[in-house]
This record gives C-alpha cells, structure tokens and sequence, in this order.
C-alpha cells in the first residue's frame, strides 16, 4: 500500500512542483488557515485503495500538521492515527478492500477549538469496454468509458500495456461520465504482438464543500486492470 502512496507524492511533485514534508502540531496555528486534502487511490490489480489525508497550515503546498487533542480526522466514525514519511511528512491513512471500497464514505476533521467539517464522498466504479471483440489492423479502436457520477473535467488515461510500441492518450468525460474513446490506427498497426493490452487511470478533482477558511480539496484516482484483446490482421 505505501508503494500507492509513493506514487501520489511522486504525481504531486511532478506536476505542481514539491510540497512540503516539514511537520508541524495544529495546535500551534490559525486553525482557519489549516488546509484540507484528501486522496483516493485505488488499484483493481491489487483488488485494494487507500485514503490518505493530509493536513497543512497556509495552504495546498504548507507544512504538514499532526493533529493535537481534542483535533482529529474520523474515517466513517473511525479514529485515524498519524503516519510519516521523509518525502511526504505527516498523514492519516485507511486501506480497504475492494469489497469496502465502494460506495459512500464520511469524513469528520475536528479542530482544536471542536469545530468539525464533514465531507461525504461517493466512490463509483468505472467500466471501461471495447465496443469489438478485437482489434482490427488498419482501423480506429474504439472503446466505451461510464462512470456515475463523472464530470466534463475529469481525466482518463489509457495507455499500452506491456508492449514496444508504446502509446499514451488522454481523454474527458462528457456530463453524463461517458465518452468513446478512440485509439488512432496507427497506433495498432505499430503493434507486433497478436494481442494488445490497454491500462486505464481516472483522475478527478474536486473541491471540499465544508472546510476551514483556508479550503480543501478531494483527488480520486482510479487505475484499472489491464484489458486484453486479439488483435485481426485482416
């Protein structure tokens, strides 16, 4: 699990430059300048996800805070305990099975002065299907993403999968969480393997409807297990 983890610090580096990893207690801030954010991430592979919060004073990219009594973060009316790590400083973890993953979960921070904000967020399993049975030399793959609950601003990645003639292709979701995705022909005609194997990730933003003044976010990613198709030289 901590290698997930890993992978949403090196993402976050990556993309916004580095945050943070100094440590520091919350009860000695402004706790309306505490900054709250939380990541989903899950692996159907590795039939698991984990949710990890952080909690920053001055913002997305501030130091890192452990929770002082009477301050907590409950995970559906359990009470997180810290954790660490040298590039990621101080957070608060649940892992869960795929069985546990889906559906609504609540979170509760609590401050030190005893205000709680309350978020629920809803999990929904993503379907991702070719719209053939195979793939066809010389022809446009196309495939058919849903997701409830979807928005026009969310990120879907598909990708090769165990191949030497790579591709990556990003795509949106419409209003409704769907889309058809199509692989250009070039790109199977470059295969040399009489199967191709397509990964997808998900990545989805949001903004926490109940935090302190300094604001919070929500990022869900979802990486799906690899599908396998024939590939028809006709």
């Amino acid at each position: 699990m901590k290698r997930m983890f890993w992978c949403a610090v090196l993402a976050v580096c990556g993309l916004a430059g580095c945050v943070s990893n100094e440590i520091g207690s919350s009860k000695d801030v402004a706790q309306e300048r505490i900054y709250l954010q939380y990541d989903f991430d899950f692996s159907e592979a590795r039939r698991s996800g984990e949710c990890t919060a952080q909690f920053r004073f001055g913002g997305s990219k501030g130091t890192t805070l452990v929770l002082s009594p009477p301050s907590q973060i409950q995970w559906n009316s359990e009470v997180l305990s810290v954790d660490s790590l040298p590039s990621a400083g101080a957070f608060y973890r649940k892992s869960l099975n795929t069985e546990a993953w889906w559906g609504q979960h609540n979170l509760i921070f609590t401050d030190t002065k005893g205000e709680a904000f309350s978020n629920t967020v809803t999990l929904n399993r993503p379907f991702i299907q070719p719209k053939g049975l195979d793939a066809v030399i010389d022809q446009p793959l196309e495939l058919s993403f849903i997701l409830v609950g979807g928005m026009p601003d969310d990120e879907l990645e598909v990708y090769s999968v165990d191949t030497d003639s790579s591709f990556r292709y990003t795509f949106r979701l419409d209003q409704s969480g769907k889309t058809v995705l199509s692989i250009p022909a070039k790109e199977i005609k470059r295969q040399r393997k009489t199967t191709l194997s397509l990964g997808c990730q998900l990545n989805q933003y949001r903004t926490l409807a109940h935090a302190p003044a300094e604001g919070g976010s929500v990022r869900l990613s979802y990486t799906l297990a690899p599908i396998t198709m024939p590939i028809r030289r006709d």
